[in-house]
């Protein structure tokens, strides 16, 4: 199945952050110091997680994806039972350590997700092609249950 049949099947809802930013400093510091913007910033996935509902969506038929900031906070999910979960990074990146989103991967794991976690050496604070071919699987796999 590829992407072309998966987005005839689907609705898409794509929020564009304020500034092109979630919030204004670094997920590693206090909390306060990005406020009131990463409130903001969940109360939107919130209220697309409501509308979704509203418009007879159940949790399962719901996606969430992001990169950087968009990644933190779509990991924010409630529940992550047997949930899928892509989490791809590099070894190297400046901006995310690998620590980090092995940590990450970890928690989800623990909370009953099925976790694909992928490093890829070397790689920049960007995406590539095999991350987008595992979430395009991932995405088809879901699609046809």
């Amino acid at each position: 199945m590829g992407l072309k049949s998966i987005i005839e099947g689907a609705r898409f809802t794509i929020p564009q952050a304020a500034l092109n930013r979630w919030y204004p400093q670094t997920a590693f510091g206090p909390l306060e110091a990005n406020e009131p913007d990463l409130s903001s910033a969940l109360a939107n996935i919130d209220s697309q997680v409501t509308k979704a509902h509203t418009n007879g969506f159940s949790d399962q038929q719901i996606v969430f994806g992001g990169f950087s900031q968009g990644a933190c906070l779509a990991s924010d999910p409630g529940s992550f039972d047997n949930m899928p979960v892509f989490i791809g990074g590099s070894d190297v990146d400046p901006w995310v350590s690998h620590d980090l989103i092995s940590d990450t991967a970890s928690v989800f794991q623990k909370m009953g997700a099925d976790v694909d976690f992928r490093t890829y050496p070397g790689m920049a604070h960007t995406v590539n092609q095999d991350e987008i071919d595992s979430v395009q699987a991932m995405l088809a796999s879901a699609t046809s249950h």
